[in-house]
């Protein structure tokens, strides 16, 4: 496993969420810590740090009792997040407001200009929906930072670890509940979900940890940013033209939603 960050930082996070029964992987501690400067020669990786195999796999098929399990460990993750005073590091992306930033969205808008298989209409409806959507202080807890299903695996029908932790920073939990549930089931799938597996997936997260009213005016574009991020992954990750038309279909689900729809009902 490979960081860029502090780590006398991020391994006293990653040791008190693991106390705290949150399922990482456990870092194993050298004779002269728990990391070492990283081997690696023209790279932007500094560190590098040993941890034990974590069992299982992510979800490959996704079913209420799997998903309601991510969702808890999403929500368990944050709540004890809340807890946690110490900087860990600061994240370019872990809020709202850094999202918004119009050098970010420019970016995001050209880096999906003529890809193969987008569609460019979809992509200007999302953008207006995320422009349109208010900039607001937010609660800030520890985030992951890149909670997506390919992160989070299970074994035998129970989840059995929540990997590559090494982006955890403090930050606003809607980056890792709509990042992670626009994902698919490896970085090169389209989104594995359908659009009432997201509804129920975010209710059982609001029923375990629930968004303020600030949050979920934000949500929906929130929802448009983290699928064209996801779509923008799969055009240059070698992503199909399936798993790009599922991840286009079920945008243009959540833009025809509104914000208290895509929470469903209790």
């Amino acid at each position: 496993m490979i960081v860029t960050l502090d780590p006398d930082r991020l391994f006293p996070w990653l040791d008190y969420a693991w106390k705290q029964g949150i399922l990482l992987p456990e870092v194993i501690t050298a004779t002269n810590g728990s990391w070492y400067l990283s081997p690696l020669q023209d790279s932007d990786y500094d560190f590098v740090y040993l941890m034990r195999d974590v069992p299982g796999k992510p979800i490959s098929q996704a079913s209420k009792t799997l998903l309601k399990q991510y969702a808890e460990a999403m929500a368990q993750f944050h709540r004890i997040g809340f807890d946690y005073s110490q900087p860990v590091r600061s994240g370019d992306g872990a809020t709202w407001a850094d999202v918004k930033q119009r050098k970010n969205l420019q970016e995001l808008w050209n880096d999906l200009q003529d890809r193969p298989f987008i569609s460019q209409e979809l992509v200007s409806e999302a953008m207006r929906a995320i422009v349109d959507t208010h900039v607001c202080t937010l609660p800030q807890t520890m985030i992951h930072g890149d909670f997506r299903f390919c992160h989070v695996f299970f074994q035998d029908n129970s989840l059995s670890g929540i990997v590559d932790v090494d982006e955890s920073t403090q930050g606003e939990r809607l980056i890792d509940l709509c990042y992670g549930l626009a994902s698919g089931s490896s970085p090169e799938a389209g989104s594995l979900l359908t659009f009432k597996q997201l509804q129920d997936t975010l209710l059982m997260y609001n029923q375990s940890l629930p968004l303020n009213q600030q949050e979920r005016s934000i949500l929906k574009g929130a929802f448009a940013y983290m699928f064209l991020a996801t779509l923008c992954h799969l055009s240059y990750s070698n992503g199909t033209q399936q798993g790009i038309d599922v991840t286009q279909d079920f945008l243009g689900s959540i833009l025809s939603t509104s914000e208290q729809e895509l929470l469903g009902s209790p």
